[in-house]
């Protein structure tokens, strides 16, 4: 077995740095070091009643989770699982993270997600463009000389003013976080990083170039009940040379490998919907000097939807600080293929057609753009997807899709990285508690012997582990399916929104695919059929699009008032107007309680895009809703300081103010970690709603012990709280180690209550603007006698 370790860890151990992370991670070289990768795991012994027939070889790796993926999504789910204290295993095929650019747009739950891990929140809003680079979509013949068709805002009401290093009015009420313009590739290094400093075992709890081979789960009741087999690169085992597997057993596998699931395949888990809806080709792509023609030239935008004679393409401005670009291009296989049409030259002139605006594509004065520094950097080929996977949770409950594996989404709306990071934030705790529980058990806090759900014995005790596991496994099944299934059908409407530019152009996107359809593969000379058929469409965009005669003109004003905020197309996939950027009620506002009382909006889709399933419902953001996210507030929260005191503006009694958190920060394990990452806290030290903390002798905070699964009661202040706080008290009691409840008594500022008595999980917070108290008045309820539960994913119990 040691030499199984030292054959494995030199592989995996090897130190490497990545210039994105700026320092290299914390890989030990020595044999010692090495070794334990394999030993600080503990291995499995063969069990003659297991049910897997030809796997009778002992696992060489157990963990209670194995994460499978560690992109964004895993990623994600590992740093929330650590910060609970968690252990568990992060495999991964590549070598090193992607620097080919994919999702781009963080929205708002997602921000508010990463806000209290170690301050990403707060990182990604420092190391985004400026929000001038990326505020707007520009329609147009050619990005920097082309005619230009229209352009929207998407921050143009009024609330926004372009800067960035704090949050505008708008975010301030809706959210601790604003939306961010950060690209997948820039993501997934700095999760790493987090991932990594927050993970009990450090770097030896991540495999990479590990490709997933085979999963095998087992019946209730089974000591091993699921095996991956993993293959590593360059790994051969010492018993057999041609063997070059790692087996893991594992209580919990988590699918977050993306949209070719080899777990979702493995364990034959159906997606439904529409696996192809188009073909395009990824052109990632670098020019310093279009960056800053575009910048100079006031033409900055998040998104170019180029069209002209010689391409049709969408072009994502990753970066227009160091000009980092990705073109979308459609193609059309069989008839063409990557080899033959999109070589790195033809890309290349294919990107300065869609600068320049292409043959008889009209410009806007001058010459055409030098693209001397243009260099295309990859090229990839991409199916554009919309299904959702029939099942999120398999193999008696042990198997958990997220992220891609369990849905694929058209790109239009930013839905897909988004949903799959809000998956892992609404597994990650429900994990924790089953933890916990199987820690009261083993304890002694239940009797191990109770029983467990079998085909023999179907009376089985609610409170046992593996009971409340499937349980918890199942709840988020059936609440985050329906927000997969209504993200689904929104990213289809707004893809179908994208299409109506073309079709006003005279480029119906039906016709191209006819063509393609028409022509049969076996053909002599089909591609060359294809292409020229192709050319004849574009051909719509030259001289008659630009020039002034009927039809051009007649085009390019139907384009204008479709971006035209203030017209008929003004309300984007609901109105007939162009994409939208942000979607409030579907970000911030969806729900799991169908049942719910309370107002909802209207969905933006009206077709079920093939896909199977009753949606979420959505709710505008902030609404008061059981089942929905808890309504963003600002809280100040007040010291223990004697009664009476009042802060500088003495708007305040009862004690100082000493620091600012939102609402959501109440069901956090760390009450002040989002507003630490924010750096909104006004004084460091021990703070109310804060334990002992314990440091080194060089002055560095030592490492706390497991942070507990928190529900939040928000109450109102009669009688200081007292019913809510002895509420909490019996929670407590009854909960196992791992799980706690946290009690936030809100005051008006007028009237702040100094009954309180504090301690580590009940803290005293005064309403700074008001809007908790008016949430509440909207929901029909009273301020100072309502107390709101909270759970651990922010969203409301009751």
């Amino acid at each position: 077995m040691a030499r199984v370790a030292r054959s494995l860890a030199a592989r995996l151990l090897a130190p490497r740095a990545h210039p994105r992370l700026g320092a290299r991670l914390p890989r030990s070289r020595d044999e010692q070091s090495c070794a334990r990768l394999v030993r600080t795991f503990p291995s499995s012994a063969v069990y003659p009643d297991d049910d897997d027939d030809d796997d009778v070889r002992p696992a060489d790796v157990a963990v209670p989770v194995l994460i499978v993926g560690a992109g964004p999504v895993g990623l994600t789910l590992s740093a929330l699982l650590s910060r609970f204290g968690v252990d568990h295993l992060v495999c991964e095929r590549r070598a090193r993270p992607s620097t080919h650019p994919q999702a781009h747009f963080v929205n708002n739950r997602t921000m508010e997600i990463f806000r209290p891990m170690l301050g990403l929140g707060a990182s990604i809003a420092r190391s985004q463009p400026p929000l001038e680079h990326w505020r707007r979509f520009v329609y147009c013949t050619g990005m920097a000389r082309g005619v230009e068709l229209g352009r929207v805002d998407h921050f143009d009401d009024g609330t926004h003013d372009g800067t960035q290093g704090h949050d505008d009015r708008h975010h301030r009420e809706v959210s601790p976080a604003s939306v961010a313009h950060f690209g997948q590739h820039r993501l997934v290094p700095a999760l790493l990083q987090r991932a990594v400093a927050l993970h009990p075992r450090g770097r030896d709890g991540f495999i990479t170039g590990a490709t997933l081979t085979r999963v095998v789960t087992r019946s209730h009741g089974a000591i091993r009940p699921v095996t991956a087999r993993l293959s590593l690169a360059g790994f051969n085992r010492a018993d057999d040379p041609n063997d070059s597997t790692l087996s893991v057993d594992a209580d919990v596998l988590v699918a977050a490998d993306g949209a070719n699931s080899k777990v979702r395949e493995s364990c034959r888990v159906r997606m439904t919907g529409t696996p192809t809806m188009q073909h395009l080709v990824n052109v990632h792509f670098t020019s310093a000097s279009l960056a800053a023609r575009l910048r100079r030239d006031d033409r900055a935008a998040m998104l170019y939807f180029v069209f002209n004679p010689a391409v049709v393409a969408v072009v994502v401005a990753h970066d227009l600080r160091n000009g980092e670009f990705v073109a979308q291009i459609p193609f059309f296989p069989p008839h063409q293929s990557l080899e033959r049409d999109f070589s790195r030259a033809q890309c290349a002139a294919l990107l300065e057609a869609a600068v320049n605006g292409g043959t008889d594509g009209g410009t806007n004065g001058g010459t055409d753009e030098d693209l001397d520094d243009l260099e295309v950097r990859t090229v990839r080929a991409w199916t554009m997807s919309a299904e959702v996977a029939d099942a999120f949770v398999t193999g008696n409950s042990r198997v958990v899709l997220c992220g891609d594996a369990a849905h694929r989404f058209p790109p239009a709306g930013g839905f897909g990285m988004n949903t799959g990071i809000q998956d892992a934030h609404a597994l990650a705790w429900r994990i924790a508690t089953w933890r916990a529980v199987e820690r009261f058990v083993q304890t002694g806090g239940i009797d191990a012997g109770r029983k467990t759900p079998t085909s023999e014995s179907p009376d089985f005790d609610p409170a046992h582990p593996d009971v409340v596991r499937a349980h918890l496994m199942r709840s988020y099944e059936r609440e985050r399916r329906p927000v997969a299934v209504g993200n689904t059908r929104l990213s289809v409407a707004n893809f179908d929104q994208v299409l109506k530019v073309p079709e006003v152009l005279g480029l119906p996107p039906a016709l191209a695919n006819a063509l393609v359809n028409a022509v049969p593969s076996w053909l002599p000379n089909a591609g060359d059929v294809v292409r020229a058929g192709l050319a004849v469409g574009r051909a719509q965009c030259g001289s008659l699009l630009v020039g002034n005669n009927p039809v051009g003109n007649a085009r390019r004003a139907a384009v204008a008032e479709m971006c035209n905020p203030k017209g008929k197309g003004g309300d984007g996939a609901r109105d007939g107007g162009t994409l939208r950027l942000q979607f409030p009620a579907e970000d911030l506002g969806f729900g799991y309680d169908v049942n719910a009382k309370g107002p909802r909006t209207p969905p933006r889709w009206t077709k079920d895009a093939g896909v199977a399933g009753a949606a979420a419902p959505t709710h505008p953001p902030n609404a008061l809703v059981v089942g929905a996210r808890v309504p963003h507030a600002w809280l100040a929260v007040l010291d223990e300081s004697p009664p009476g005191e009042q802060t500088s503006s003495g708007s305040e009694r009862g004690g100082k103010v000493c620091g600012t958190v939102s609402t959501l920060d109440a069901c956090e394990p760390g009450l002040w970690d989002g507003p630490d990452g924010d750096g909104r806290v006004a004084r460091k030290g021990r703070r109310p709603g804060e334990g002992d903390v314990v440091v080194s002798g060089d002055g560095k905070v030592k490492n706390r012990a497991a942070a507990p699964v928190v529900f939040a009661l928000i109450a109102g202040d009669r009688d200081g709280g007292a019913g809510a706080i002895e509420l909490a008290s019996r929670l407590r009691a009854n909960a196992p180690a791992g799980v706690a409840v946290r009690v936030c008594v809100v005051s008006s500022p007028s009237d702040v209550s100094s009954d309180v008595s504090c301690d580590e999980w009940t803290v005293r917070a005064v309403d700074v603007d008001g809007r908790w108290r008016a949430a509440l008045v909207d929901a029909g309820l009273r301020a100072r006698t309502t107390a709101v539960l909270v759970r651990p994913d922010a969203h409301v119990a009751w």
